[in-house]
């Protein structure tokens, strides 16, 4: 791969770009609005680095930024825009700045990559290359600089049995590529761990431990005991669950220790529960029939309860110890006589031009198909996401279907292409399956459906990905676009010729297949990988198979008795077989690549000698009351018969659901396990991304020309920013810094009064503090010191940031050590400047006012509010769209202001007034304005809307009624909707402007009219609603302004223009507003129709 970015000599390229970045980005003035100032560099620096600081960073996640790391700048690019350039191969590091913190991400390019494969036991890497995924043979690949050779059989390159931590390092040509690996938890214990409690100090090891745990965590509640029987052997009962009043047949089968049957006598119990409190009753006290055999039946008593599970205990009558414990149900349940089945041709969605097919069947209790049998298909749409064209009807119910059940096979229902409308929603299928006896049986499942053209047909067949085109593309020859990504990593990119097939490349995770303007997306994990295994052992040949439909590069690890390795090797089919006459067990591994991922699976074959091998002969078909003769042979591991088999046999009826065999004990050679299980290597990313500014990286990023950064980082200790504002006042806030970090301000002085205190709920509203014009001391209080400053000037129509670092004050700044805590005259300063609100109002958002000085606060938890400071003049209060309250503040008190009254109390808590109830103020934005008295909103403009008076929209099921859904696709929002019906008098109906779904419309023609706030109109004629479904149709242009000309009333039936109108007016009496004006309120609304006119313009031409 070419760079087709070539850069300038190393030697000058730093010098071109700064004097082109000194020309392009001069010095900012100081009326730059701040708080829409950069916060990044302009550009983002890309790095090349080479193999010893790509190394490092990779080891240790660090880096060295200097002047030589700089001189290795290849590119570069807008930090706002996306790279879209082409690099060579190479290890690369992109840097910009955001905020105080230099970022840069690592980036690899090369041709090739690496897959780390886990089979439990050794570090085994994959190099592979990117376009073709083709194993490549010859790289240099080192792990903690330890050279790995490459294995021909496994086509990988192996370090055995490792399980540290490390770096790997590949080389292939000019290209190096670098990898963190780290490895999970090696299940092992310590040797130490395995010596105290091993054999035979675990006699003392574990009661000395156990008695710690309960020191520490206390004596375990015993008070919940259960049954834990320690014989061995099975309990097996005649059916998988009985009915109230049936008889049950258990038979049980008993074994000691070492596998001698039990002959003993025994206790049958029947119990509730396993808990040993829960209630028993004594079934029967017996012998064995035979050596080890118990068999009892007994009836079901009326007095159990049915859909409960009851439990046998078999216990020793000589020492009362529970020897065997299983459960069976009592339900009142019903058989069915046939069994109906369905299914979809297609798990996944349905795309436009594919067939929509079910298959049905019906089949009675000897597994026949139903000769009578009728089914009737429902479709009903539901959740309709999107929709194709200007204009799309999705019908309630998409098809009903009626269609007798084939004799033979499976019954094939194909649903019509035509039903299907240009949509993509979902649709439940119904099903009622009906026989001769009248007797219904109903299934139902879903599908999803899309209804888009469909362009491109992409599917994998064997190990090939095909795509062929349909439609107006469907064209030999045709070009397009192939991309192949690994998550975010391209693979490869170039053109093809349609229709496209190529060998799968395992390691892509998304294929992109583009022609034109139109592209698709195809996720390959979609598609099963197909692989699967078989293993069985007959005489004393043990085999295990591999079938791989898909030719996948499979790489396999044979192990006997799970330690020792006895054949490894790479393929795409595998038939093994090995000679064990000991009747060892084995394990195989074996790990393969597919849709990106990597499968790692691994099977045991245990060889049990003790095990026998049961066969069973029986008629195929067996007609009811037949009587027929079923054979059972029985016989060890060498296909040799065995004698004086205790035997249990039984039969069910195909109706009941399968039920699995007892678990049965085993007292053959114990089977080794592995003890590599649980280890696992994985790739490691990079995880280091951000640094804190240095002087050196702001220069050398040319972030001292941007106001943001004169501000964080202000030279000579002090920087003035004046911002324009659109108030006719003069706004001030302060900022310390000490180096990349700020420093909380906790108070501020004008003049020796305070105007600022962070521990206020409302500080937040104070960033930005009204002043007044000209010059004024100014008095900072930090945790530790005080900051004073003479002569600042505050300008009228701007508000000043003072930025000052505290490391390098200037002369005129004094400073001095103060307590860490509040003097006592500080706490008394407060109280005689802050007042309590409490939280009465939750979920609103209050607004409380001194003179020009606005605070506002929305919901929280707290349960009261800190504000202030204030004066002693008037305060305003109102909480939006709800009341309004003014009162003169009594410093120091607790208010809890109601509409119609107001609550004084004192506060006498100070903790208030400490330094950890204060708010922590580390990331204050500057720049923001102070929130002005002409924002304050008493009235939401949703409630404004609310006060309209709307149609009712609920959903109504009518065969006459249909629904009507939009979407608009520009830009304007619509605060009114309105729909006129053609066939029902032209009565208008109106809608809240959030109103994209129109229930409970009659059939017929509407015209829609969406309206803006400030008389634009959209309107929309010739809307054709159709009942029983849903209506979409999608909206575009402009809105127009129609003012003069759109009326709102009475359409003439006659006549294509609306009829002018004279409106009326009402007016409320005047009210008082809290601020101090007066309000004129009132309502504008047709003089025929009297339906109120939204965005009506009334002029106040004079008034006394």
């Amino acid at each position: 791969m070419k760079n087709v970015c070539p850069y300038f000599h190393l030697s000058y390229r730093f010098i071109v770009f700064f004097v082109f970045a000194f020309i392009l980005f001069p010095e900012i003035s100081n009326s730059q609005d701040l708080l829409t100032s950069r916060r990044s560099s302009y550009y983002t620096f890309i790095c090349k680095l080479n193999d010893n600081d790509a190394e490092k960073l990779i080891r240790e996640n660090k880096i060295d930024f200097d002047e030589r790391l700089l001189q290795t700048v290849v590119d570069s690019f807008p930090t706002d825009s996306q790279y879209t350039r082409i690099l060579s191969p190479g290890n690369y590091l992109f840097m910009h700045v955001s905020k105080n913190q230099l970022r840069y991400k690592y980036l690899n390019i090369s041709t090739f990559d690496i897959n780390v494969l886990n089979n439990n036991r050794d570090l085994i890497i994959e190099v592979y290359d990117k376009e073709t995924s083709a194993i490549i043979p010859d790289a240099i690949v080192k792990f903690n600089d330890r050279n790995i050779r490459f294995d021909d059989r496994t086509k990988t390159y192996i370090l055995p049995k490792h399980k540290k931590d490390g770096s790997l390092k590949i080389q292939l040509g000019n290209e190096t590529l670098f990898k963190d690996v780290e490895f999970g938890y090696y299940r092992k214990p310590p040797f130490l761990q395995r010596v105290a409690f091993g054999f035979p100090l675990k006699y003392v090891a574990w009661p000395i431990f156990n008695s710690y745990r309960r020191v520490l965590y206390g004596k375990s509640d015993n008070s919940i005991k259960y049954l834990w029987p320690k014989a061995k052997g099975y309990i097996a009962f005649n059916k998988p669950k009985y009915l109230p009043g049936d008889t049950v047949k258990v038979k049980a089968f008993i074994v000691g220790k070492h596998g001698k049957a039990f002959n003993g006598k025994v206790k049958l119990l029947l119990k509730e529960s396993r808990l040993i409190t829960s209630p028993s009753s004594e079934l029967i006290e017996m012998w064995p029939t035979v050596s080890g055999s118990y068999i009892y039946q007994f009836p079901l008593a009326d007095t159990l309860r049915p859909n409960r599970n009851y439990g046998i205990v078999i216990v020793d009558a000589k020492t009362g110890k529970p020897l065997l414990y299983d459960r069976f149900p009592i339900e009142d349940y019903q058989l069915d006589e046939i069994r109906y089945e369905v299914r979809k041709n297609k798990e996944t969605t349905y795309q436009n031009g594919e067939p929509v097919m079910f298959y049905a069947s019906g089949k009675d209790a000897n597994g026949l198909n139903v000769l009578d049998g009728n089914i009737g298909i429902t479709i009903k749409t539901s959740n309709t996401n999107r929709f194709y064209g200007e204009s799309v009807f999705v019908p309630n119910t998409l098809w009903e279907h009626q269609q007798r059940l084939d004799p033979v096979g499976e019954t094939k229902i194909s649903v019509p292409d035509s039903v299907f409308p240009r949509a993509a929603f979902s649709a439940g299928v119904s099903i009622k399956f009906k026989n001769s006896n009248n007797e219904i049986h109903e299934k139902s499942f879903w599908f999803k459906y899309d209804g888009k053209q469909k362009v491109f047909d992409i599917t994998i067949r064997g190990d090939t990905l095909h795509c062929g085109l349909y439609g107006k593309y469907k064209q030999q020859g045709a070009q397009g676009v192939y991309t192949a990504f690994n998550n975010r990593d391209t693979l490869s990119v170039r053109q093809i010729t349609f229709p496209f097939h190529e060998k799968t490349n395992t390691n892509a995770t998304r294929f992109v297949f583009a022609i034109g303007d139109t592209a698709i997306s195809f996720d390959p994990s979609e598609i099963e990988d197909s692989i699967s295994t078989y293993h069985y052992q007959e005489g004393d040949t043990i085999y295990f198979g591999l079938v791989n439909p898909r030719r996948l590069n499979v790489r396999y690890n044979i192990y006997k008795d799970m330690t020792k390795e006895v054949e490894k090797g790479n393929c795409k089919q595998l038939d093994w077989f090995a000679h064990n006459p000991e009747k060892a067990s084995y394990s195989i591994s074996y790990q393969y690549k597919w849709a990106g991922m990597e499968k790692n699976i691994k099977n045991n074959i245990y060889s049990y000698g003790k095990n026998l091998d049961v066969k069973i002969s029986q008629p195929r078909k067996i007609d009811p009351g037949q009587k027929v003769n079923v054979e059972i042979d029985v016989s060890d591991i060498n296909d040799e018969p065995v004698e004086g088999v205790n035997l249990t046999a039984g039969a069910i009826t195909a109706k009941f659901e399968r039920k699995g065999f007892p678990n049965l004990p085993y007292f053959g050679k114990p089977i080794k396990s592995d003890k590599y299980y649980d280890y696992v290597g994985m790739e490691k990313p990079v995880t280091i991304t951000q640094k804190n500014l240095t002087d050196y990286d702001l220069s050398r990023f040319n972030m001292d020309t941007i106001t943001w950064y004169k501000m964080m980082y202000p030279e000579n200790g002090i920087y003035y920013n004046y911002d324009s504002t659109d108030l006719n006042n003069a706004q001030f806030f302060a900022h310390l810094r000490k180096g990349n970090y700020p420093i909380e301000i906790k108070m501020i002085y004008i003049d020796d009064e305070l105007v600022y205190y962070s521990g206020a709920n409302n500080s937040y509203s104070g960033y930005s503090i009204i002043v007044k014009e000209g010059f004024h001391h100014i008095k900072i209080r930090a945790r530790t010191r005080v900051y004073t400053l003479d002569s600042i000037l505050f300008k009228k129509g701007f508000k000043l940031d003072l930025s000052l670092d505290v490391n390098n004050l200037p002369k005129n700044v004094k400073t001095k050590k103060t307590v860490f805590k509040l003097s006592e005259d500080e706490k008394a300063l407060l109280k005689q400047k802050m007042i309590w609100v409490k939280n009465n109002f939750r979920g609103g958002t209050a607004y409380l006012w001194q003179g020009n000085k606005v605070y506002s606060f929305n919901y929280s938890h707290s349960r009261y509010y800190l504000l202030g400071p204030f004066n002693n003049d008037t305060i305003h209060f109102a909480v939006k769209d709800y009341y309004q309250r003014t009162f003169i503040p009594e410093f120091g008190q607790e208010y809890t202001i109601e509409k119609d009254q107001i609550k004084i109390t004192e506060q006498t808590n100070n903790q208030y007034f400490n330094w950890y109830k204060s708010f922590t103020k580390n990331n204050i934005d500057p720049g923001q304005m102070a929130f002005p008295i002409s924002a304050v909103k008493l009235v939401s403009e949703k409630s404004k809307c609310d006060s309209f008076e709307f149609s009712p929209n609920k959903r109504i099921e009518s065969e006459s009624m249909g629904e009507l859904k939009i979407r608009y696709s520009g830009d304007s929002i619509f605060q009114i909707a309105r729909l006129i019906c053609y066939n029902d008098g032209y009565k208008p109906k109106y809608f809240s402007g959030r109103t994209t779904k129109f229930n409970g419309l009659e059939k017929g023609y509407y015209q829609l009219s969406l309206i803006t706030g400030h008389s634009n109109v959209l309107v929309k004629d010739s809307i054709l609603i159709q009942a029983q479904g849903v209506n979409y149709y999608l909206l575009g242009g402009d809105f127009k302004n129609l003012s003069g000309s759109f009326q709102y009333g009475q359409q003439d039936s006659t006549k294509s223009a609306w009829q002018g109108y004279l409106p009326s007016i009402h007016l409320n009496p005047i009210v008082y507003d809290p601020r101090g004006n007066s309000a004129i309120s009132g309502k504008v609304f047709d003089s025929g129709t009297h339906e109120p006119i939204p965005f009506a313009n009334v002029v106040l031409e004079s008034h006394e």
